[in-house]
């Protein structure tokens, strides 16, 4: 049936839902690689963020918008962390004027899904709001059960209800 999300979209849509932050990999104008953390909640089909621009990665994020994402599912029952669950995903970063609808769109389901502290930071001058738009991800479930998964796709599980 159209719409309707295949095995892989499901277990990918699951790990997002149960994930609350990100690693989030930049790299700097002399091309040095970082990683940071960054908390973070679906708006659309994208991710938002919001970056102090007394962050390193916020200059980052400025002069090469192209980023890495990570979240990483519970460890399992059985504690083999070779086989832990987790999906990686390729996004391009895209800063949002403050007060505009998009803006204000992150800041929103920033706190809708974490709470007061992205309230918080809304006041604070230096919090920008950042949209990450995903091209393409790897989905690993465990051993054996790696898949990839497009920009397509990534849209259809952001936007599907929970």
């Amino acid at each position: 049936m159209p719409g309707e999300l295949s095995h892989n979209e499901r277990a990918a849509a699951a790990l997002l839902r149960g994930a609350r932050w990100f690693a989030l990999a930049t790299v700097d104008p002399q091309d040095e690689p970082a990683t940071s953390y960054v908390p973070f909640a679906p708006v659309g089909g994208a991710f938002g963020i919001v970056v102090s621009a007394l962050a390193a990665h916020a200059a980052h994020l400025e002069a090469r918008p192209a980023v890495s994402l990570l979240a990483v599912g519970e460890e399992p029952a059985y504690g083999d962390p070779f086989a832990r669950a987790r999906i990686a995903i390729d996004a391009h970063a895209q800063e949002t004027p403050r007060g505009s609808a998009e803006a204000d769109a992150i800041w929103d389901a920033l706190a809708a899904r974490l709470g007061a502290t992205a309230a918080l930071l809304r006041t604070l001058p230096d919090f920008r709001a950042i949209l990450l738009v995903p091209r393409r991800a790897r989905l690993v479930l465990g051993f054996a059960a790696a898949s990839d998964l497009d920009a397509a796709a990534l849209e259809r599980i952001l936007r599907a209800e929970p």
